[in-house]
């Protein structure tokens, strides 16, 4: 009998039940990209050089900024130091990470910006507090996009019992 209760004080010990906290850990960082690689226009086939109006967005001038500049890129950390990345799949392309929440979570976002100018991040999807959604003025003393200082927002699942996933659901 003894070794039955320690089983199961075991089994239930190792056992997730309920809400637990997700943390995450986001880093802002810039990259040069392309918007028009290669020399040709991908749907129609035709070279850049040949259409009328390619040259008007994609050189480079005075009041045109080209096809290549900078865009900002939201990426996963392992940790708070935010030096190893956590791998995405590679059909996400400069999207993600992708934030996942079950029925009653709460998710911590840490959020660091690496970048040369002031970027946020918004959630939908999730309940949370004026000071967590993102907005710039909503953060008087702590602006979550200010360039080189990390920041934590927190977020709650707003997925019911009834709307959330069932257990025959494999994911």
């Amino acid at each position: 009998m003894k070794l039955f209760l320690l089983i199961c004080l075991l089994v239930s010990c190792c056992c997730r039940v309920g809400a637990v906290n997700r943390e995450y850990y986001i880093g802002i960082r810039e990259t040069v990209w392309n918007y028009a690689p290669g020399n040709a226009n991908a749907i129609s086939g035709q070279l850049f050089a040949e259409e009328e109006q390619a040259e008007v967005f994609l050189k480079r001038g005075p009041h045109r900024i080209g096809n290549t500049y900078k865009k900002a890129i939201y990426i996963q950390y392992t940790n708070h130091l935010y030096d190893v990345i956590v791998e995405k799949p590679s059909w996400l392309g400069f999207l993600g990470p992708i934030i996942k929440g079950e029925v009653g979570d709460s998710i911590t976002i840490h959020l660091k910006n690496f970048a040369s100018r002031n970027y946020t991040l918004h959630p939908h999807g999730v309940r949370y507090t004026k000071e967590n959604e993102g907005k710039l003025d909503s953060i008087p003393d702590q602006n979550l996009s200010k360039v080189n200082r990390p920041f934590e927002c927190k977020w709650y699942s707003s997925i019911r019992e009834k709307t959330g996933q069932v257990k025959r659901d494999l994911n």
